[in-house]
């Protein structure tokens, strides 16, 4: 993944490529003794964008595309350690 920083603070992280050996998702396929094939897959894209929330909180927004359309979206609370909170 290609890591970008933001002047917000935030992080993101893409798999967007053009070819072999770019950031991207790669089909892997182990095959007898040490034989080992793998293909760039163009049609699959990501980004996660991980940003400062809350007092010892960060938030991330993770995208996936197919074909050039969302597919998935899902958002993560990631909060430090001893920083638990019940209920929230």
């Amino acid at each position: 993944m290609k890591p970008e920083s933001h002047a917000d603070g935030s992080l993101s992280l893409t798999s967007s490529g053009d070819g072999f050996g770019d950031p991207g998702f790669y089909f892997v396929v182990h095959g007898e003794g040490s034989t080992i094939w793998a293909r760039y897959v163009r049609t699959m894209r990501e980004r996660i964008t991980v940003y400062p929330a809350e007092r010892g909180t960060a938030r991330a927004d993770h995208v996936l595309y197919f074909w050039g359309k969302e597919f998935l979206r899902l958002h993560y609370r990631m909060r430090a350690a001893g920083n638990e909170q019940v209920g929230r």
